[in-house]
C-alpha cells in the first residue's frame, strides 16, 4: 500500500474515532439557537453563522456543558442586514436542557470583546 493511501486511511479513521464535533455539539448548538429564537417576531427572522461549541471543564459523558458562540443575523427595523456576535452557556443533562448565561453583543466596546474572548475559546 502506498504512503498516500495510508495517510488517507489514517485521516478517515481519525475523523471516525474522534469526530468533528458530533452529536453532542449539535445538541448544545440547538439548545442555544432555541434560546435566541424565542425572541424572534416570526419564525425565520434570524439566522446563524460561524457557530461553534466550546466544551468546558464540566463537560462529561453524563452532561454536555460549555459555550456556544457565533453570530446571530437578521434585519433591523429599516430592513438593513445586521450581524452580532453572541454566546450562550448551555447545559444538557438527559432531558434537562438549559441556557445559564447568554448575551448578544450589540456594541463593539472592549468589555464586549473581552466577554466573547473569555467564553469562546
Amino acid at each position: 500500500m502506498s504512503m498516500g493511501i495510508k495517510k488517507i486511511i489514517l485521516l478517515a479513521l481519525s475523523v471516525t474515532l474522534f469526530g468533528c464535533g458530533g452529536e453532542t455539539d449539535g445538541k448544545a448548538i440547538d439548545v442555544a439557537k432555541a434560546n435566541f429564537n424565542k425572541f424572534a417576531t416570526q419564525v425565520g427572522d434570524i439566522s446563524y453563522s460561524d457557530v461553534k461549541f466550546y466544551p468546558d471543564s464540566d463537560n462529561s459523558s453524563q452532561a454536555t456543558s460549555g459555550y456556544v458562540c457565533g453570530k446571530i443575523e437578521g434585519k433591523d427595523k429599516n430592513g438593513k442586514h445586521v450581524s452580532f456576535p453572541f454566546y450562550a452557556h448551555v447545559l444538557v443533562m438527559g432531558e434537562q436542557k438549559e441556557v445559564t448565561d447568554d448575551r448578544i453583543v450589540l456594541t463593539s466596546d472592549q468589555d464586549a470583546a473581552s466577554a466573547i474572548a473569555k467564553r469562546c475559546k
